[in-house]
């Protein structure tokens, strides 16, 4: 699971697919910690990554969100 997200993470983001976006995460960063998020890095992911979108295999589900993220949005999984 983890070569796969990094392979994802491999891709050029895409200018026209965000899965979350810049603005917000700017904004919301600021109200919750006080702190302004001055360099992203960002990279491709599939943008909802939960048990429900994951099966034997493993293979994963749900690609209708993928999109831009910032550099180790999905990483949080085993």
């Amino acid at each position: 699971m983890v070569a796969a997200l990094d392979a994802l993470a491999n891709v050029p983001p895409s200018a026209d697919r965000e899965a979350v976006r810049e603005e917000y995460l700017r904004r919301v960063t600021a109200e919750f910690t006080g702190h302004q998020v001055n360099d992203l890095t960002w990279t491709t992911a599939h943008g909802d990554l939960h048990q429900g979108n994951i099966t034997r295999g493993p293979h994963i589900l749900g690609w209708e969100g993928w999109g831009s993220t910032p550099y180790g949005y999905a990483r949080w999984l085993p």
